[in-house]
């Protein structure tokens, strides 16, 4: 056994499980909360489409820069303090949001909020390359952020009375995830550094193909949200709901991911990553078509409900993938990172672009660069599957990566 091999390898106990939750779930309902900001800052606050998606975008990004930020600490220092400093900062961002309710305000909270998430999403990424299973840590988490973003749009009508409400609620999940931290796994001991084997992406270093994924990855996440980000504003209205069916459609989407994450284990078991992606890409680049052009309500939430299973399905796939890439988490951290800025592209591309389309032209775009992203991420996949024979070398020479 190698010496960089670590003991006592993290399993899914409770606490452990409460760690991740209070990191990774928390910080990633934020994300599934887009399109309702979108509306609430468009009809609540006055801000035109373009601006409110510019305003999420801003949220997005600065998660992106505070993940960034926090590869220099996760993979050698405490990840509970590191993901307890960032729900400090979402109940900070979120409570002014709240507090001072206004078109001043509420941008500069969301900013503060996104630096939080970021941080949090960071630590908990980190700590899934540390455990003894990422696929199934990975899995885990997606299936309990799918139950808990579920759990939210379906009670929306009760007690989201306004953007203000919602806010309140991810302030409240943020104090949640404080206390939660404190059973997120630390780096493994011993630490890689100068013992990782050669074809490790540890310590300072990603590999090209973690890059390529990354990249990749980015790009397809940008053309989810350049239509996730619209369905509440453009796509259901086009498809005949009003925007308060609209917005409870979106449950339908989240119910749909917990499909997705049941079926991406048998998936992974019978048909094997890459071809598990290339299936799922296919699927999820249809349902969109269908969603973006139809004007048929029954077609567009069939489609939601669809588009929703395979997308949590992708990617717990691929973030699985790059939580094995290395065991101290950087690679799985930057791969996420730009996930995250395609997050944020996307309701900024599709708030201008969109309304200067026709709807079917919209779809040809968002569907032709989703398919190309998807298409190379399965390229890595089988690349890297290949990697671990010995007599096949994992893709491209090592560059240098954030730390």
């Amino acid at each position: 056994m190698s010496t960089a091999e670590p003991r006592n390898v993290p399993t899914l106990t409770p606490k452990v499980l409460g760690g991740f939750i209070g990191s990774g779930v928390i910080a990633l309902i934020a994300a599934n909360f887009v399109p309702i900001f979108i509306s609430g800052l468009s009809e609540d606050l006055g801000f035109d489409l373009g601006a409110a998606g510019m305003i999420a975008t801003s949220l997005a990004m600065a998660s992106v820069v505070s993940m960034w930020l926090a590869t220099f600490f996760v993979a050698k220092h405490s990840r509970p303090m590191i993901a307890g400093s960032g729900a400090i900062l979402m109940v900070i961002g979120f409570g002014l949001a709240a507090v001072f309710y206004s078109p001043q305000i509420v941008p500069l909270g969301l900013i503060v909020a996104g630096l939080g998430c970021g941080i949090m999403a960071a630590a908990s990424v980190a700590a899934v390359s540390s455990t003894a299973d990422p696929d199934k840590s990975t899995t885990v988490i997606a299936l309990i952020n799918r139950l808990a973003v579920s759990a939210l749009f379906l009670l929306a009508p009760v007690w989201f009375g306004d953007l203000r409400s919602v806010f309140v609620v991810l302030a409240i999940l943020g104090g949640l995830g404080l206390v939660l931290v404190r059973g997120l796994p630390n780096p493994p001991t011993p630490r890689l550094a100068t013992s990782a084997p050669p074809d490790s992406a540890a310590g300072h270093t990603l590999k090209l193909s973690g890059v390529i994924l990354a990249i990749a990855l980015g790009l397809w996440s940008m053309t989810e949200d350049m239509v996730y980000s619209l369905t509440t504003a453009v796509f259901g209205v086009h498809a005949g709901l009003s925007p308060e069916a609209s917005t409870s459609a979106l449950a339908y989407k989240v119910l749909g991911g917990l499909l997705g994450t049941v079926l991406a284990p048998l998936a992974l078991k019978k048909l094997g990553r890459s071809m598990a992606i290339v299936l799922v890409v296919i699927v999820s680049t249809a349902s969109k078509f269908i969603l973006i052009t139809t004007g048929d309500p029954t077609a567009y939430i069939i489609s939601l409900i669809v588009w929703g299973v395979v997308y949590l399905t992708a990617l717990v796939l691929v973030l699985g993938l790059a939580a094995q890439m290395d065991l101290s988490g950087r690679t799985g951290v930057f791969v996420n990172s730009l996930y995250t800025v395609g997050i944020a592209m996307g309701p900024l591309i599709g708030g201008a672009l969109q309304p200067r389309m026709s709807f079917h032209a919209y779809a040809v775009l968002d569907c032709t660069i989703a398919v190309l992203a998807g298409l190379t991420i399965a390229a890595v996949s089988i690349k890297h599957t290949r990697g671990h024979n010995p007599r096949l070398p994992l893709l491209g020479d090592s560059i240098r990566a954030p730390q």
